[in-house]
C-alpha cells in the first residue's frame, strides 16, 4: 500500500528568508550558533569539506547578518561554502493556502539580470570584506584550505537571469560565478519546467542552449527544482556529471503533492552522469515521520546512508540549504558533529572525505579546469582548422575527468 503526505509541514517559511519575512527562524539559528561552542575534530583539519548549496547570512534579507554568518564560517572547519543567489526572489510569493512558494508575477525585461548582478557584486564586496577569497577553480579551494581560510563559490539559483540574452550566463561566468541551477521557482522562465509543472517538456531548447553553454564555460550544473525529465535532457545536453544539490529522495510507492522530491530513476540519472547526489537540510516533522526517521537527525544521517547504499558514496555530498531552511545541521560548527554521527552510522574515514567534500572537489576540479584548458587552448591555436580543434576538444573531454580526479587526490594530500 503506499504512503502519502501533502505540504512541508513544521518547515521553516522559505518564502520570509527568500523575499524578506520573519527574522524570527535566523534569530534563532543565529542564536543557537552564538551559544554553542564549536567542536573540532582533528581529521577535518585534513580533508576538504564543501557544502554545494547554501544562503550564508539570508544575504537578500535585510535583516540577514552576512558578516556574522561569514566569520562563523570562518571560524570553523568547513572549507568551502556557496554564495548562493536566488535569482526569482523578486517576483516569488508564498500561496496563502498551501504555504507553497509560487510565482507572483511575471518579471519585468532585465529585472533578473540586474537582481543576480547586484547580489553578486555585492556578494563578492562582503566576502572580500571578511578576507574570504572567491573560488573559480579547484586549486583556488586547496589554497584557501592551506591558508587557514574557507573559500565562497558564486552560484545563482535559477536561470532567469539570461531570459532576455543567452550572453549573461558569460557575464556571470567572467564575475567568476561557478554553480548555476537554471530552475528555481519561475513559472515564467523559457528554459523548462519548474517540479510540479509539465507544460514544457521539462527542458525547452533555449534551455538546452542554457545547459550547453554552462558546459562550454566551466560552470557546473546543479538540477534542482527540475523535473526528472527536465533533468534527464539537461544531463544529455550538458554532457558531463551534474549535481542534484537539494531535494527530498522517496522509494517508489511513496506519493505525495509536494514537487520537491526525487523519486530512484530521478536520482539514478544524475549517478549515471558520474554526478553527486546532495543531502538536504530541510526537515520538517511531518517529513521525518512520513519517511521513517525518528528525528531530524536520524533524518539527515539516515539520507546519507540510503544515498550511499543505493548510489554508492562517490556520489554523496552536502547540500544543506543553510540560510534558507532547517533541520539538525543549521550551522557549520556542528560539522564535527557530522562527521561523529557519521562514524556512528558505520562509514569510515575515507568515505566521510568522499561525502563531505572530496566528491564535489573532484566535480568541481573536471568542469572548471576543462574550461580553461579550452579558452587557454582557443587563444593559442587561432587560425587553426575547425577539424583541428574538435580533435583537441575530444582528447580533453576523454581525458578531463580523470586528470581533474589525479589532481584533487594530490592536492588534498599535501593539506596534511
Amino acid at each position: 500500500m503506499s504512503k502519502s503526505i501533502d505540504g512541508f509541514g513544521g518547515g521553516v517559511d522559505r518564502r520570509a528568508v527568500l523575499v524578506g519575512g520573519s527574522a524570527a527562524a535566523v534569530t534563532l539559528v543565529a542564536g543557537c550558533a552564538a551559544a554553542r561552542p564549536v567542536t573540532r575534530d582533528p581529521f577535518l583539519e585534513t580533508i576538504i569539506t564543501i557544502d554545494t548549496h547554501a544562503h550564508p547570512g539570508s544575504f537578500w534579507r535585510k535583516s540577514g547578518d552576512v558578516r556574522g554568518a561569514l566569520e562563523r564560517i570562518k571560524a570553523g572547519q568547513l572549507s568551502a561554502f556557496t554564495y548562493s543567489v536566488p535569482t526569482d526572489g523578486p517576483i516569488l510569493t508564498r500561496d496563502s493556502a498551501t504555504r507553497r512558494i509560487v510565482t507572483e508575477r511575471a518579471p519585468e525585461p532585465g529585472e533578473l539580470y540586474r537582481y543576480a548582478r547586484q547580489n553578486i557584486t555585492d556578494g563578492l564586496a562582503k566576502m572580500a570584506d571578511a578576507g574570504i577569497p572567491v573560488a573559480e577553480t579547484l586549486a583556488d579551494i586547496v589554497d584557501a584550505k592551506k591558508a587557514g581560510t574557507p573559500a565562497g563559490i558564486l552560484a545563482l539559483e535559477g536561470g532567469g537571469f539570461a531570459a532576455d540574452r543567452l550572453e549573461a550566463i558569460e557575464e556571470m561566468h567572467g564575475l567568476g560565478v561557478r554553480i548555476v541551477q537554471p530552475i528555481h521557482y519561475n513559472n515564467y522562465s523559457p528554459f523548462g519546467d519548474i517540479q510540479g509543472r509539465s507544460e514544457l517538456g521539462g527542458l525547452t531548447a533555449d534551455g538546452r542552449q542554457f545547459v550547453q553553454e554552462m558546459r562550454r564555460l566551466g560552470i557546473v550544473l546543479d538540477v534542482a527544482h527540475m523535473t526528472m525529465q527536465g533533468v534527464s535532457k539537461a544531463a544529455d545536453a550538458y554532457a558531463g556529471p551534474v549535481i542534484l544539490s537539494h531535494v527530498f529522495y522517496l522509494e517508489m510507492g511513496m506519493n505525495t503533492t509536494t514537487p520537491r522530491v526525487a523519486l530512484p530513476d530521478h536520482a539514478k540519472i544524475v549517478a549515471d552522469t558520474g554526478g553527486l547526489l546532495g543531502v538536504w537540510n530541510l526537515a520538517p516533522r511531518r517529513w521525518v515521520e512520513y519517511l521513517g526517521y525518528t528525528s531530524r537527525k536520524d533524518m539527515f544521517i539516515g539520507t546519507f546512508k540510503m544515498l550511499a547504499d543505493r548510489y554508492g558514496v562517490d556520489h554523496v555530498c552536502l547540500g544543506t540549504d543553510i540560510g534558507s531552511t532547517t533541520g539538525w545541521f543549521n550551522t557549520y560548527d556542528q560539522l564535527a558533529d557530522l562527521a561523529k554521527e557519521l562514524r556512528n552510522a558505520g562509514f569510515n574515514d575515507g568515505e566521510i572525505a568522499k561525502m563531505l567534500g572530496g566528491n564535489v572537489l573532484k566535480l568541481f576540479g573536471d568542469i572548471t579546469r576543462k574550461t580553461a584548458s579550452a579558452i587557454d587552448r582557443k587563444s593559442k591555436t587561432a587560425g587553426r582548422s575547425q577539424l583541428g580543434d574538435e580533435e583537441d576538444q575530444q582528447r580533453n573531454d576523454r581525458g578531463g575527468p580523470r586528470r581533474a580526479a589525479r589532481e584533487a587526490d594530490y592536492l588534498m594530500s599535501r593539506i596534511s
